[in-house]
């Protein structure tokens, strides 16, 4: 009978890796990761931020064709049907067929929210409330003042490309958020503008330019008589949000 010798077991042309080794490997792995995590975050940020201002570009697009097809009267951002339900320049936008119910209507940062009380339509970009109007754009002419909601608070609304239209929204309001909201008040506490993107806001402009705009575009908007509406109607995201 043929005996194995024990030592030969042991040796081998391999050596294995020791635990300091193994540790040593992971610790780079999570370094590099570590490292590249952030630069993928934002990458994957700036992308969405891309993917909205097309969104929202789609959006003014529609509008625009709207306004061509309808002696240029703008779809106001809150309406009611016959029956006495809400409606949205969306629906009116989809129902026309200028429009596809799909999710270029909002941002991909807050993407649709089931949960809420809010239909489909209702969760889209923001519409200021006073963009409502006939003759669409002679009211907005530069020099000219506009109603401001309703309350008799003159704005001055200068040149096409400086009075904005569409927003990145959010509301946050019982039942209805986290989602966005398609109607834009003034400084509304649970209908706000949301600094999303790199702490700035996707915006369609009156001469259906789009833009990003931050905070203090927003803030700095004034009516006849000094108030700021919007002033207390901006949101940012939480960090890393």
């Amino acid at each position: 009978m043929r005996r194995t010798n024990p030592a030969s077991c042991v040796k081998s042309g391999r050596k294995a890796f020791t635990l300091i080794e193994l540790l040593v490997v992971i610790a780079i792995i999570a370094l590099l990761v570590s490292i590249l995590m952030p630069s993928l975050y934002k990458a994957k940020d700036l992308a969405k931020g891309a993917v909205c201002l097309s969104n929202v570009h789609h959006v003014g697009d529609s509008l625009a064709l709207y306004l061509e097809d309808n002696k240029q009267n703008m779809p106001a951002a809150l309406c009611y049907d016959k029956y006495g339900n809400w409606l949205s320049y969306g629906n009116v936008l989809v129902n026309c067929k200028y429009l596809a119910m799909d999710n270029a209507v909002r941002c991909p940062k807050v993407p649709y929210n089931k949960a809420s009380t809010l239909l489909p339509l209702q969760q889209m970009y923001g519409m200021r409330n006073d963009c409502a109007c006939y003759d669409w754009p002679i009211p907005f002419a530069k020099g000219m003042y506009y109603d401001l909601f309703g309350q008799n608070h003159l704005q001055p609304m200068g040149s096409l490309c400086d009075w904005w239209v569409l927003v990145d929204s959010y509301d946050n309001a019982p039942g209805e958020g986290p989602s966005q909201f398609y109607c834009m008040d003034r400084n509304s506490y649970y209908h706000q503008i949301h600094m999303r993107h790199n702490r700035q806001a996707s915006t369609l402009f009156a001469d259906f330019s789009v833009r990003i705009k931050d905070a203090k575009y927003f803030t700095a908007i004034k009516d006849s008589q000094g108030g700021l509406p919007f002033a207390a109607s901006i949101l940012y995201p939480p960090a890393g949000g």
